[in-house]
C-alpha cells in the first residue's frame, strides 16, 4: 500500500515537473520573439510585394486562358505604376526599401560564398543576392508589360499604343512579350525556390516578415536603425505613379 502511493506520488510530481517545463518553455519563446522582434519592412513595400504578386498572377491566368484581356491591359499598366513607384520608393522611402540598402555587386559576391553555411541570416530588408533578384525582376515586368502596350494577337486584342508602331515591330513586340513572361515564370521559380533554400538550408524565413514587417532579430547582435518614412507620403507617390502611367498611355493613343 505504501509502494503504490509512493509511485502514484512520484507520477504526479513527475507529471507536474513535465507540465512546468512546457509551460516555462512556452514563456521564454514568447518573451524571446517579444524581445527580439524588430520591424524591417514598412507596410508600403509590403503592400506593393503583394499587389504585384496578385496582378502577376491575374496577368498569368487572362493570358492564358484568353478572358477579361481587357483587364488584362489595365493590370499591365497597373504593373509598370508600381514599378514606377518603386523605384521613386527606392529613393525617397524607408531604409530597407532603398536600393542603396542592397544593390551591392561585391556584397553579393560575398554573400555567394557563404549561401551553403547552415548558418541563419538576419538582414534588415533583402540580401545583396535578393537585391539582385528584385532588380531583375523590375526591369523584366517593366519590359514586358511595356512590350504588350504595342503587342496585338492581329484577331481581336491590340495593346493601346499598337497604332503608333507598324506591324513588324508590333510582331516583334508581340515574340518578345510572350518570350518575356516564359523569362518571368523562371525568374518567379528561382525567386520562390530561394525562399525555400533559406528556410530549409539556412533556416531563415523570408517570407514572415514581408507578412508581419518584423523579423526576430539576434540576441547579441545591435539592432539596425532604420527609418521608416509615413505611409502618406507613399500612397501620393502611388497616386502620383498611377496618374503618370495612365495619363501617358491615354495620351500617347491619342496621337
Amino acid at each position: 500500500m505504501l509502494v503504490s502511493i509512493k509511485q502514484e506520488a512520484s507520477e504526479i510530481k513527475y507529471r507536474d515537473f513535465w507540465l512546468e517545463d512546457i509551460i516555462e518553455k512556452l514563456i521564454n519563446r514568447i518573451l524571446f520573439n517579444m524581445k527580439h522582434l524588430v520591424k524591417i519592412w514598412d507596410s508600403p513595400t509590403r503592400l506593393f510585394h503583394w499587389g504585384l504578386v496578385l496582378l502577376f498572377g491575374f496577368m498569368w491566368f487572362s493570358g492564358e486562358t484568353g478572358n477579361y484581356l481587357d483587364l488584362h491591359m489595365k493590370a499591365g499598366m497597373l504593373i509598370l505604376s508600381l514599378i514606377l513607384y518603386r523605384i521613386i520608393w527606392g529613393f525617397i522611402g524607408s531604409s530597407s526599401a532603398r536600393f542603396s540598402s542592397f544593390i551591392s555587386p561585391i556584397g553579393a559576391i560575398k554573400h555567394a560564398l557563404t549561401l551553403f553555411k547552415r548558418d541563419p541570416e538576419i538582414h534588415a530588408g533583402h540580401n545583396p543576392l535578393g537585391g539582385l533578384m528584385v532588380i531583375a525582376l523590375l526591369i523584366m515586368l517593366a519590359l514586358q508589360a511595356s512590350a504588350g502596350l504595342f503587342s496585338s494577337d492581329l484577331v481581336l486584342t491590340e495593346g493601346p499604343l499598337f497604332n503608333l508602331v507598324d506591324e513588324e515591330t508590333a510582331e516583334e513586340m508581340t515574340d518578345f512579350h510572350h518570350l518575356g513572361f516564359n523569362v518571368l515564370l523562371f525568374l518567379t521559380g528561382l525567386h520562390v525556390a530561394a525562399i525555400v533554400f533559406y528556410r530549409v538550408i539556412k533556416r531563415t524565413n523570408l517570407l514572415k516578415p514581408m507578412i508581419t514587417g518584423k523579423t526576430v532579430w539576434p540576441e547579441k547582435t545591435p539592432e539596425p536603425k532604420l527609418i521608416f518614412k509615413s505611409p502618406l507620403l507613399a500612397l501620393f507617390v502611388l497616386i502620383l505613379s498611377v496618374v503618370a502611367v495612365f495619363g501617358s498611355v491615354t495620351y500617347l493613343s491619342n496621337l
